[in-house]
């Protein structure tokens, strides 16, 4: 513990050097390596020797938790234009946070446990020092970070980063429209290649597991938590800027062939229903058709058919022009809602009446 004195000292005196001017700014100081242990070992080979000698190190260790209060604390002033050297403390942070979130992991391995207080502030961090930043630059600086992340860690670092890049764009704090979407479509195929997400395709069941279900929420602009059903976070305003990511998520939904899809799509569109998201509305209910063609517990029991109409009637309701004869959607519209009436959806039989020819 003597050392750890003398080093504490050295530390505070070079600070004191340059804050008097007599020496170089330090740099960030240095967390000791925390790397993540799988959660299941099934041999005590598995566990390298690098790794039994940091354990043999107990008495280094970083307070992570008190590093996480503190940054999260400073939260305020992270305003990347007025103070660039914030920059420097993702980069300073980075391979630490990498390697305590599993990184060095084998292939199908999970964590046993990751910094999670760490993360919501670090990603937090690293969400408001991307603007001015290259699709390129925010590549390096964060985005390579967490694809490299195994499965769990991948999702629940996504989630938490995701929703801040949103909070940055939305609130115009000045994140490129290009920027924000390429952040969005990274990370979104990322999430559909994984095989939480190929389990819940292929299993198409109702429920949806704790670390998948926030990261596909927030892909498609929703908040989840597991005591709590998934709501859309955007308002109007912010839907009014939804354009530019209209591709991406008409490529989730067709992917994401599983009820929670389903619902966060819905909760997005029933904000501010706009004849620009027909494309869209048309694209997922094929999809929807094509897997759940005559479950009445999707369309009517989920209510996803009565939700479904009472967008389109909304969008109809405020421009009739997108509806008429002859318009590029109008028989793929006609097509669904006989659909949704040959199910037994009774809004899909009053919205087909509206849309008769007197």
């Amino acid at each position: 513990m003597e050392a750890r004195r003398q080093e504490v000292t050295r530390v505070i005196e070079a600070e004191l050097a340059w804050l008097s001017g007599n020496g170089p700014e330090p740099g960030w100081p240095a967390f000791e390596r925390e790397p993540a242990h799988p959660r299941h070992r099934y041999t005590v080979e598995r566990i390298s020797r690098e790794r039994r000698k940091e354990d043999k190190s107990p008495e280094l260790y970083t307070d992570h938790h008190a590093a996480a209060l503190w940054l999260g604390k400073a939260a305020s002033i992270f305003d990347v234009a007025e103070r660039p050297w914030l920059r420097d403390v993702v980069r300073a942070y980075s391979a630490w946070t990498s390697i305590a979130n599993g990184s060095e992991l084998e292939q199908g391995e999970d964590a046993d446990r990751t910094p999670d207080q760490w993360n919501e502030a670090y990603f937090g961090l690293l969400a408001r020092c991307l603007p001015g930043l290259s699709a390129s630059e925010i590549d390096a600086i964060g985005l390579d970070l967490i694809l490299a992340l195994p499965g769990e860690a991948f999702l629940d670092a996504m989630a938490i980063f995701l929703r801040q890049v949103d909070t940055v764009y939305f609130s115009d704090a000045g994140l490129q429209e290009a920027q924000a979407v390429h952040i969005r479509t990274v990370l979104a195929r990322k999430l559909m290649k994984t095989r939480d997400w190929e389990w819940q395709r292929r299993e198409r069941s109702d429920s949806i597991t704790v670390h998948l279900g926030p990261a596909v929420a927030v892909v498609l602009f929703n908040d989840y938590g597991s005591l709590e059903p998934a709501k859309c976070y955007l308002h109007p305003k912010g839907v009014e800027r939804m354009g530019p990511f209209l591709p991406l998520l008409e490529e989730v939904a067709e992917t994401g062939t599983f009820v929670f899809v389903t619902i966060a799509l819905l909760n997005l569109l029933e904000v501010a229903p706009r004849p620009s998201h027909l494309p869209l509305i048309v694209a997922a209910s094929g999809v929807w058709l094509m897997t759940h063609p005559d479950d009445r517990v999707f369309w009517i029991d989920h209510a996803f058919g009565r939700r479904l109409c009472s967008i389109i009637s909304t969008i109809l309701a405020n421009d009739p022009i997108p509806f008429a004869s002859g318009q590029p959607l109008r028989l793929e519209i006609d097509a669904l809602l006989t659909a949704l009436v040959r199910i037994g959806v009774p809004e899909a039989f009053r919205l087909e009446e509206a849309l008769s020819p007197a």
